[in-house]
């Protein structure tokens, strides 16, 4: 069947694009090279890891102790989705990410707010968001971007070349976006509230004084930024603002501590990887990535905006380190209806055999 009746069709189930369908894409295109008779011109080692979502806690420690089982001269992640546009994509590293809790607790239950004059967590937490970051969000915590480098040349490039609908971009969203928005998502750290959560709203509101409200945070790293140093930095600007802090969640919190204390819990994340967009490596997976596409140029970026962990290839094993995703744009990973266009499975095959037949 011809790829192009595919484009209609889809394999609809939780994990299809992320990542179950680009795995049954590389055992496919090993299975028909073998009945072929065309074994591929590299050797080859696959690495399955099922804890990406958790941000891979123990991988590091594993690359540690295996280094020469994973021994190799080039790593292909096909994690991820493709351009908007459908064209192949090759993403040359990705952001790291931090994220935690911060709770703040002041009277040992909610009170009346009319017959109660009680201190509110909430009114202490805004002011310590506010000095985190401005009202746009750029971060504004002491040392933040230290060592942070700025985009090569090469990257520049790669990015001029990007193909993005600024405008259109805006039309969707409702918002409007800063000039320099490739550069802030591929080369800046950034600072998410990603949830609040204290009393009550809607159908459920009452007139009560929370006694606590803790916020969700996450912070995308770039290169030369690493998890324990940034880490530290956030708790260094917590402390400065005046508040003591309690880190986990097992110790109590001493009734004198009550509205003064900060506790940090939900700690995770995994440090940024980038590859150099220059090396000869880079430009020959390119190149057969395209090919395989049937000449169609690749969309090739410097990294990605999002995370993924990496780093242990990049840092621990010093390895130059590719994204190449299979996965449609509109692909819904992690969500409902996830899916994966079977125009989009079937080039995966294509591909992989094309990079395991052309890179040696």
């Amino acid at each position: 069947m011809p790829t192009e009746t595919l484009t209609d069709w889809r394999v609809c189930a939780r994990g299809a694009a992320d990542d179950k369908g680009p795995i049954w894409s590389h055992l496919e295109a090993l299975a028909l090279l073998d009945e072929l008779d065309l074994p591929p011109k590299v050797n080859l080692k696959f690495i399955f890891d099922g804890e990406e979502e958790i941000g891979s806690p123990f991988f590091g420690p594993f690359t540690e102790k295996h280094r020469d089982l994973l021994a190799a001269d080039l790593v292909l992640v096909t994690d991820g989705p493709k351009h908007g546009s459908g064209r192949p994509t090759i993403t040359f590293g990705a952001r790291g990410v931090l994220k935690f809790e911060l709770t703040l607790e002041s009277a040992r239950r909610d009170v009346h707010s009319g017959n109660f004059a009680a201190p509110n967590p909430n009114w202490r937490l805004a002011g310590l968001l506010s000095s985190m970051a401005a009202p746009d969000g750029a971060p504004l915590i002491e040392g933040f971007e230290d060592g942070v480098a700025p985009p090569t040349q090469a990257e520049r490039d790669l990015m001029a070349r990007y193909p993005l609908d600024l405008p259109g971009l805006e039309r969707e969203l409702g918002v409007t976006l800063p000039q320099d928005y490739l550069e802030r998502i591929m080369f800046h750290p950034t600072l998410t509230i990603r949830g609040l959560q204290s009393g009550f709203v809607g159908a459920e509101a009452n007139t009560i004084i929370p006694h606590k409200t803790t916020v969700a945070i996450d912070i995308r790293m770039v290169k030369n930024q690493k998890i324990q140093s940034v880490y530290r930095r956030v708790i260094e600007h917590i402390r400065a603002q005046g508040f003591e802090v309690v880190e986990g969640t097992e110790a109590p919190l001493p009734d004198h501590l009550r509205g003064r204390a900060v506790r940090v819990s939900d700690r995770g994340g995994y440090d940024p990887a980038k590859t150099p967009a220059d090396l000869p490596i880079c430009r020959e997976v390119v190149e057969a990535v395209e090919r395989a596409h049937g000449g169609q140029a690749a969309v090739v970026t410097p990294t990605a905006g999002g995370s993924v962990p990496i780093w242990a290839f990049t840092d621990i094993l010093q390895l130059p380190t590719l994204l190449v995703p299979y996965a449609n744009a509109n692909n819904r990973q992690h969500s409902p209806n996830e899916h994966l266009r079977l125009d989009h499975l079937f080039q995966g095959v294509r591909t992989t055999a094309g990079l395991l037949r052309e890179l040696g």
